[in-house]
């Protein structure tokens, strides 16, 4: 389906999917964006398109909403790949698209199917991830003089205006 600004569509998009399991692809057609797409599964594929298209009630893919915020609607296509009877299989049969599209064409975070990556994480999961983003931060300007320190990932993200995962990627890259 394209033209994903359009009322019209959407009304389609419920007739046609509304209480159907499947596979789909949100791609964005921008020439800039070099062909990303977003790869997921749904037991309800219309719900999950208004999810990520209408509603955006923090229920999305960040990536996803933010080319979305770059590009415009306009630009994005959605298109169901599969669709999957045994809703068991979901994540298997994703898997499999999420293995077909390489990394850097991709607006998930995860390249694994299911994944819940910053929601309802357990206990231990989570004290891992505190004591991750609790190691100090040291930031330092293009001569090697330090700046600043901080006492973890999200206080250096605030002061560089950056992400929390950006800062983490580059404090990985110099450890």
């Amino acid at each position: 389906m394209n033209d994903l600004h359009d009322p019209e569509t959407r009304k389609a998009a419920q007739k046609a999917l509304a209480g159907k399991a499947g596979i789909y692809c949100i791609l964005c057609l921008n020439l800039r964006s070099s062909g990303k797409c977003y790869v997921g599964s749904a037991v309800n594929l219309y719900d999950r398109m208004c999810e990520h298209l209408w509603r955006n009630e923090g229920k999305s893919n960040n990536h996803l909403q933010s080319a979305i915020a770059l590009y415009g609607l306009e630009n994005f296509e959605y298109f169901v790949i599969e669709l999957v009877i045994e809703k068991e299989l979901l994540i298997k049969v994703e898997q499999k698209y999420l293995d077909i599209v390489p990394s850097n064409l991709r607006y998930n975070f995860c390249p694994t199917a299911g994944s819940r990556l910053g929601t309802n994480h357990s206990a231990e999961t989570k004290a891992a991830i505190g004591a991750a983003l609790s190691n100090a931060v040291y930031v330092y300007d293009s001569n090697n003089v330090l700046v600043d320190t901080f006492p973890y990932h999200t206080a250096a993200a605030a002061f560089l205006g950056y992400s929390i995962p950006h800062v983490g990627r580059l404090v990985k890259m110099v450890v």
